[in-house]
């Protein structure tokens, strides 16, 4: 929006205000919708057919997974500037944007720098659809996910699962009472 692109973003009812505030503070329109994946997909679905928008998805197209694959490979480069060797590169999983994009960008580096920098990636135990999808070999589904991780609350996408297989070493759950006392340790500390 702060080109004068319209921009339109479809977020569930209970998203936090604070979100829903930095959509509108960029000049973005907010559609609605009831706090489910299916919800969200015809919501979406609904504003590109009324409008002729271009759904841009947060994790599910490559040019959005190599866009946040720069990331890691930001993270590569100032490690190795300061003579760093990373062994392993940890990211959180909701939609697999990121967890697909750093795992495209750490391979790419191993190919590149002959080391072997492994990633991982954790989610809520709530919503642990990645963590079984790669061990069952095929995308899972939460149909209602439940975590204090409003973020995390989607799924893996077919464009991004084929790279996490491919590239992740293994994606670890965790309980929201965990992620909660993580959250205080860095508030405090930080």
């Amino acid at each position: 929006a702060a080109l004068g692109i319209p921009c339109t973003v479809v977020m569930p009812s209970n998203a936090p205000q604070f979100k829903k505030d930095a959509v509108r503070t960029a000049g973005g329109r907010i559609v609605e919708c009831t706090p489910t994946l299916a919800a969200r997909i015809e919501a979406v679905a609904e504003v590109v057919a009324a409008t002729g928008a271009v759904e841009i998805h947060p994790s599910n197209q490559a040019p959005v997974i190599l866009g946040q694959g720069s990331a890691a490979w930001e993270l590569l480069e100032d490690c190795a500037s300061r003579g760093i060797a990373l062994d392993w590169v940890g990211v959180p999983v909701g939609g697999g944007g990121l967890l697909a994009g750093t795992g495209f960008a750490v391979a790419r580096w191993n190919e590149l720098h002959g080391t072997s920098v492994r990633v991982f990636a954790g989610e809520p135990t709530g919503a642990d659809d990645a963590a079984r999808s790669l061990a069952s070999g095929q995308i899972e589904h939460n149909s209602n996910p439940q975590t204090v991780c409003d973020g995390m609350r989607t799924e893996l996408g077919d464009v991004n699962f084929p790279v996490i297989q491919s590239t992740v070493a293994a994606i670890h759950t965790v309980e929201d009472s965990e992620i909660l006392t993580a959250q205080r340790l860095i508030a405090d500390r930080l």
